[in-house]
C-alpha cells in the first residue's frame, strides 16, 4: 500500500487528508522483473558459450560474458562500447554484411557457420547465432558463439584419413590384379573373397563362383596346391 498525507486547511481548520493506493500488482510485477532479470544474469555470466549483447541502433557491444572474452582474447574494457567493426573480428566486410542482412530480415540467424578472427588474428571456426530482442523499449541483438574449430579439425581428419585410406585401397586392388602369381583371398569357411585374374585363370573359376566353399585336400577326391577343391 502506498499512503501519503497533506495538511490542508478547510473553514480555517487544519486537516489532514491520507490517499491510500494499492500497490500490490506493480511490487509483484516489479519482483518478477527483479528475479527474471537476475536469472538472466546468472545465466549470461555462467554460460558454457560465448554471448555479446549489443545495441541494434549503432552495433555497441553492451555487454560480454567471460567466456567470450577468453575465445576471442580481448578483455572487457577493449569491447564494451565498441562496435564490430572496431574490432575487426569478421574476416571480412562480405561476411559480416551477409549476416547483417539475414538478421535484418528475418529478425534472427541461427546456427550459422562462420570463421571468425580473434584478437591475435587467429582464425578459428565458430557456430553462431543472433536475435533481436527488445530491453527497456530498445532493440538490442543478442549473440551466441560455440567455437568448433576443434569439431571441423577432426572432421576434416577424418575425410583426410577416409581418402587416404581409399588411395591405399585403390593401388593394393591395383597391385593384387596386376601380379603375375595367382593370389586368392579366403574367409575361414573357405569361401573365396577375392581373386587376382592369374588365380581365377589357373585355377579356372571365374568371379560368379567365388562363394562356393573350399574343401581341404583329402575330403572330396584331390585338391588344388594354393587353396584345396571346389566340392560339387
Amino acid at each position: 500500500m502506498l499512503v501519503s498525507s497533506d495538511v490542508i486547511m478547510i473553514a480555517g481548520e487544519k486537516m489532514v487528508i491520507t490517499s491510500l493506493l494499492d500497490i500490490t500488482e506493480r511490487k509483484l510485477a516489479e519482483e518478477a522483473l527483479r528475479v527474471s532479470n537476475e536469472k538472466f544474469t546468472k545465466a549470461f555470466a555462467a554460460s558454457p558459450v560465448g554471448i555479446a549483447l549489443s545495441r541494434g541502433r549503432d552495433g555497441l557491444i553492451m555487454e560480454v560474458n567471460d567466456t567470450w572474452l577468453s575465445m576471442f582474447g580481448y578483455t572487457r574494457e577493449e569491447v564494451i562500447e565498441k562496435t564490430s567493426l572496431d574490432l575487426q573480428f569478421w574476416p571480412s566486410p562480405e561476411d559480416r554484411a551477409h549476416a547483417a542482412a539475414e538478421l535484418s530480415e528475418k529478425g534472427f540467424y541461427h546456427n550459422r557457420e562462420q570463421k571468425m578472427l580473434t584478437r591475435s588474428g587467429k582464425s578459428v571456426v565458430m557456430l553462431g547465432s543472433a536475435d533481436i530482442i527488445l530491453i527497456a523499449g530498445e532493440e538490442m541483438i543478442l549473440a551466441t558463439w560455440l567455437d568448433i574449430t576443434d569439431r571441423k579439425r577432426v572432421e576434416q581428419d577424418r575425410e583426410n584419413l577416409l581418402v587416404e585410406v581409399q588411395r591405399r585401397a585403390a593401388e593394393l586392388d591395383a597391385i593384387f590384379s596386376s601380379v603375375i602369381n595367382g593370389l586368392v583371398v579366403n574367409a575361414p569357411d573357405g569361401r573365396v573373397l577375392s581373386a587376382n585374374p592369374a588365380a581365377q585363370r589357373i585355377l579356372q573359376m571365374p568371379p560368379a563362383q567365388w562363394n562356393l566353399p573350399m574343401e581341404p585336400a583329402g575330403r572330396c577326391g584331390g585338391s588344388t596346391p594354393l587353396m584345396g577343391k571346389r566340392c560339387r
